[in-house]
């Protein structure tokens, strides 16, 4: 399994040499799979099943697809160049999201008091 530290260095490397993957979870961790398993499995890529992807899988034989995009965060959260084009437009649907929640939240909290 590959430690943390060293899934840092995977992940920002795959982001500075490859742009298309700062958009997208699936990719990047598509990539760092493939790449793991060309370096590391004993079953040459192309004559891997779904199968056997699923048990390496199962079997933490694979980096962990959350730890791969809980690091590209914190990357791309303390590398503003490293950030995607669909970074800037996520950040304000956060904004409006969080904001439309408060305004749930107190109306739900007026109608508990209007019932009382």
């Amino acid at each position: 399994m590959i430690k943390l530290r060293n899934l840092k260095g995977i992940v920002e490397r795959q982001l500075r040499d490859k742009p298309e993957l700062r958009d997208s979870d699936n990719k990047l961790v598509a990539r760092i799979w493939y790449n793991h398993i060309e370096n590391r499995s004993p079953i040459p890529v192309s004559a891997m099943s779904a199968t056997d992807l699923l048990i390496g899988i199962g079997n933490n034989e694979l980096p962990g697809w959350s730890s791969i995009v809980r690091v590209r965060r914190k990357i791309q959260q303390l590398n503003p160049d490293l950030r995607g084009k669909k970074y800037q437009k996520r950040q304000e649907s956060r904004k409006i999201y969080i904001k439309e929640i408060k305004e749930f939240e107190l109306d739900q909290i007026r109608r508990q008091i209007n019932n009382e």
